[in-house]
């Protein structure tokens, strides 16, 4: 069971494992139907199937990071704010370049938005833990090759952030 505050992450996860079965489908049926190329089915069918999956794995992360933004972990704050931007550029590009402009795809704005307005409200609450080797400011931030560990978050010396799934 997901943990609590996490349905949003669980009603994208589900209406994007409906979008993967039924894509693919539809797309056979427009081919039957004579209303695409088989070379162009057969594009579309594939780029559907890569995006459906890269999109099962973002609301995965949601759930994933449902718990750690509770406890107010820091590497949980911002890469729930990426994904808040992921959405809103997904939604404003997908919109302004399609042929059509389907203001359908503008709700992934509003996703983002429901991601990003709420963790900018809350940023004070997300600090780096002092003593981790964590930084911040102008410069951006980054871990010192110290080896420390802060709320689960391990930067072993050398290597990449290491984000424990337990």
């Amino acid at each position: 069971m997901p943990p609590r505050g996490s349905r949003g992450g669980s009603l994208q996860l589900a209406l994007n494992l409906l979008t993967l079965a039924r894509g693919p489908r539809r797309i056979r049926e427009e081919l039957a139907a004579g209303a695409v190329s088989e070379r162009f089915a057969d594009l579309l069918r594939v780029a559907w199937v890569y995006g459906g999956i890269a999109n099962l794995c973002i609301p995965a992360l949601l759930l994933l990071l449902a718990g750690p933004l509770r406890a107010r972990d820091w590497l949980a704050w911002q890469a729930a704010v990426l994904i808040g931007f992921y959405y809103v550029l997904v939604g404003l590009g997908t919109y302004a370049l399609g042929i059509r402009k389907h203001a359908g795809l503008l709700v992934f704005v509003l996703l983002g938005l429901a991601l990003l307005v709420p963790a900018w409200a809350a940023r004070g609450a997300f600090r780096p833990c002092a003593g981790s080797g964590r930084t911040t400011g102008r410069r951006g931030s980054g871990w010192r090759r110290s080896g420390r560990s802060c709320a689960g978050v391990v930067a072993p010396s050398g290597l990449a952030h290491v984000y424990p799934i337990a």
